[in-house]
């Protein structure tokens, strides 16, 4: 498989959840894309990309998620990928390997916040911390351009307007709550504590 994750300032975080990655999914292909700092001395299954300055936790979440995507599609492996921020740790890898074994029937695998939210939900507020994409549509990403502001009030909507307008075949998984420190309905676990 595939981990494709994003950068921002969670330097600490980002390295123990590659050591957290290598040791569930045994050295996995590992792409890192980053708009914070330049990483150095990685483990060799990584491959690390600064693509530009700091944009902010929104505009650049969604665009370092979108930048690791096109470095897995550009590396040919034809393989499924697993995407997290940086401070997003896989801990299930039962569930997390269920879900991958749908990717033959979807082509996205994700969550879905429908709880209350200032925002009307014109588009779906797809977690973007946080899904595994089928093989078959990584070189669709290619094509999305690098953004100078967010399609979408926010990195979610954003996130959730690109795939609705690619026609992907999706699996969304409803939640209503996103704010607890605790394994969450894709087996991963997100630290919220800065």
């Amino acid at each position: 498989m595939i981990y494709c994750l994003n950068s921002f300032v969670n330097t600490d975080k980002l390295i123990a959840n590659i050591e957290k990655i290598n040791e569930l999914f045994d050295k996995p292909n590992i792409f890192v894309a980053s708009n914070g700092e330049v990483l150095t001395e990685l483990p060799q299954n990584v491959v690390f990309k600064k693509w530009g300055d700091n944009q902010g936790w929104q505009l650049g979440a969604l665009n370092s998620t979108l930048q690791s995507i096109k470095m897995a599609a550009e590396s040919n492996l034809n393989q499924d990928v697993i995407f997290s921020h940086d401070d997003i740790y896989p801990i299930n890898r039962s569930k997390i390997l269920e879900l991958m074994n749908l990717t033959n029937e979807y082509d996205l695998i994700c969550r879905k916040y429908i709880g209350p939210h200032e925002q009307p939900h014109l588009y779906p507020y797809i977690m973007i911390e946080d899904f595994i994409l089928s093989h078959r549509i990584i070189h669709k990403f290619l094509e999305i351009p690098i953004y100078d502001s967010l399609p979408y009030v926010c990195a979610e909507m954003s996130f959730g307007k690109i795939v609705t307008d690619m026609n992907l075949k999706i699996l969304s998984i409803d939640i209503t709550t996103n704010s607890e420190c605790v394994e969450n309905e894709m087996g991963f676990y997100h630290d919220h504590k800065h």
